[in-house]
């Protein structure tokens, strides 16, 4: 591939599977031009074709993943960086955004299948905007999980759940799980979460994490 620059030849990474539904979180304020252009980049992500507007044509990335580093400039180019390593579709079901004054920070979760399992991984990309497009990327990836690691990982690791906070706000709760206002929806957070749901006094739902 022209124009990637390339210490060596990474090791392949598995196709993704077909494209469902995500759970997107906001933290600050995010304008509405800046949350669509973010929603176009996760579309890339999961289906591996670029919708319009989302790089400018000399785009920048750089590429760190465990043990190596790659780079691409131009968009044609940034696209066949990452059809290299994820040729298939997949899924993005839980994202974060944050603005930045140069742009944006995304933290995502992706899951995708091929003839060998399924697979995950975490990634944080933090993206310049200019003239509503991407201009520059760089990209912080943990490397693939399998089924394998992710079941070890459950029995091995006691996770605090960082985002427990962000999620409450984002369903109409408070730190607290009280309801911030108006009607909560218990639909926003995860399952595994509306066992610990209980009456507040004031007739509301409680979540006691």
């Amino acid at each position: 591939m022209p124009n990637i620059r390339n210490e060596g030849n990474p090791a392949a990474v598995a196709p993704r599977d077909e494209v469902a539904g995500r759970e997107m979180g906001t933290v600050g304020i995010v304008d509405g031009r800046l949350s669509e252009l973010a929603g176009k980049f996760v579309s890339f992500l999961e289906t591996g074709k670029l919708p319009d507007g989302t790089f400018s044509a000399d785009v920048f990335c750089d590429f760190t993943m465990p043990q190596w580093r790659l780079q691409a400039q131009g968009s044609d180019n940034v696209v066949a960086l990452r059809l290299a390593g994820h040729p298939g579709p997949g899924r993005v079901p839980r994202s974060r955004l944050d603005a930045t004054e140069t742009g944006f920070v995304m933290e995502v979760e992706e899951r995708w299948e091929d003839d060998r399992g399924s697979w995950y991984c975490r990634e944080l990309f933090r993206a310049d905007v200019a003239d509503g497009v991407i201009c520059e990327l760089s990209v912080y990836y943990t490397g693939d999980w399998d089924a394998e690691l992710e079941a070890r990982h459950a029995r091995t690791v006691q996770l605090i759940t960082r985002h427990a906070a962000i999620r409450l706000v984002y369903a109409g709760f408070d730190r607290t799980g009280r309801p911030l206002s108006g009607r909560p929806d218990p639909g926003l957070l995860p399952s595994s979460w509306h066992g610990r749901l209980r009456p507040y006094r004031t007739g509301s739902s409680q979540l006691a994490l």
